[in-house]
């Protein structure tokens, strides 16, 4: 995964979810959809001459052209954790337009009888009202969630959690971006 971008959905993060047409009756919770369209994207972030230099070497030495360009100078301070980029094919999909909120989260937790699940810690990371992206859950739980949505949804659900390269190909919106929507890296905060 890139290091650039970080999807929404790992643990202490807010859930994003693939799903159903949004044309169908949804019960509670109500969750927007958005279409994403097939394509392609580079993914992941250049690896950096200076980390990847003996497979550079071969390529030169054999006369093949370099797996991947060269790094602009703005983009070596970022390493390789997260390379080298690769081509990936996306089928079109469907994505939540914004990442499950805690109200939507709290349906499940009601029905499902999950009060274990309210410690001190999961109350004081969720505590910026109904509206806001759930944190602080965990994958077996969002699989729960899940699992719930597609036993309540009219006519049975489909949902389920994006993988990597979906979220990263949504997220870039086909912009070659470092970060979820442009270059800039951008510092929300849910106080208000």
């Amino acid at each position: 995964m890139t290091a650039l971008l970080r999807p929404a959905f790992f643990i202490l993060c807010a859930l994003a979810l693939c799903g159903p047409a949004a044309t169908q009756a949804q019960p509670m919770p109500a969750i927007e959809m958005a279409d994403i369209p097939a394509g392609s994207f580079l993914m992941g972030a250049c690896v950096p001459a200076s980390a990847d230099k003996q497979r550079r070497a071969r390529d030169e030495f054999m006369g093949r052209p370099p797996a991947q360009p060269a790094c602009q100078p703005e983009e070596e301070a970022f390493g390789s954790a997260s390379g080298p980029q690769h081509a990936v094919r996306v089928r079109a999909f469907q994505l939540g337009k914004t990442a499950v909120t805690l109200g939507q989260f709290k349906a499940w937790l009601r029905a499902a009888g999950r009060d274990d699940l309210l410690t001190e810690e999961f109350m004081q990371a969720n505590r910026h009202g109904d509206q806001a992206p759930v944190v602080y859950v965990s994958w077996h739980d969002a699989q729960d969630y899940i699992r719930w949505l597609n036993q309540t949804w009219p006519q049975g659900g489909r949902w389920r959690l994006p993988s990597e390269a979906e979220w990263e190909y949504a997220c870039r919106a086909g912009q070659p971006v470092r970060y979820c929507g442009s270059d800039a890296p951008r510092r929300r905060s849910l106080a208000r």
